[in-house]
């Protein structure tokens, strides 16, 4: 069952990391066990707790979290295989979640669909470089303040299917490099997407070598992907 919403949110999150290289990120205030890899202090960004971010296997959130923004939350997280209780997390209050996955290329599976995302403004390179993420579930996000979804997939090699059928980009002013290099995609359903707002969509499909197909009504040149 999901743990009830914090009353308030924070820009700051408890961590530690266990024994076993699991990151545990928690809103109140928790003590790591003496045989810990790192001790429990407060953050910005959960992978912040080390400077060897290889020491990281997977993650937990323990008890609900609501944090004011997930910049770099996991950035470079080179070995984290799983993120637990992702239900955990309460993004309602989140504006900003630019990198929160960068280069986190040990990732193979993540479903995220119940992140509210109504207030996040900023998805810069959200996933990028997660080169071995073969499912990812973002369905239902309301996408419908963000203005920067630049780099958001890029370097997502792995990922054969997307369903980016919610994502609301009206107000979207920045695509550059939004699938650059997703080469195993075949297909994608752009029909949605309101380009009006946008002013770059460099590079948006380069290196999208399989891609095939896209269903889109967006701006002319679009679909020079290769």
């Amino acid at each position: 069952m999901r743990p009830p919403r914090p009353q308030t949110a924070t820009d700051q999150v408890w961590c530690y990391i266990n024994k076993d290289g699991e990151l545990v990120i928690s809103q109140e205030k928790i003590t790591a066990s003496d045989d810990a890899l790192v001790k429990e202090r407060q953050v910005h960004n959960p992978s912040d707790i080390t400077s060897d971010r290889s020491q990281i296997k997977t993650a937990r959130f323990e008890g609900a979290v609501m944090p004011k923004n997930c910049n770099n939350w996991f950035n470079s997280c080179n070995n984290l295989t799983k993120i637990k209780n992702m239900e955990n997390l309460y993004m309602n209050e989140c504006t900003s979640m630019s990198r929160m996955f960068y280069g986190c290329k040990s990732l193979t599976n993540l479903d995220i669909k119940l992140f509210d995302t109504s207030n996040v403004i900023d998805m810069n390179d959200l996933f990028c470089g997660c080169r071995n993420l073969i499912n990812l579930n973002i369905d239902n996000w309301n996408t419908s303040v963000c203005t920067n979804m630049y780099g958001m997939f890029s370097g997502c090699n792995s990922l054969r299917t997307l369903n980016i059928s919610s994502l609301n980009t009206s107000k979207c002013i920045n695509m550059a490099c939004m699938f650059f290099e997703c080469n195993s995609l075949t297909s994608l359903d752009l029909s949605g997407f309101d380009t009006s707002a946008c002013t770059d969509i460099y590079a948006m499909f380069k290196g999208c070598k399989l891609l095939t197909y896209v269903l889109t009504n967006v701006m002319d040149g679009v679909l020079f992907i290769k």
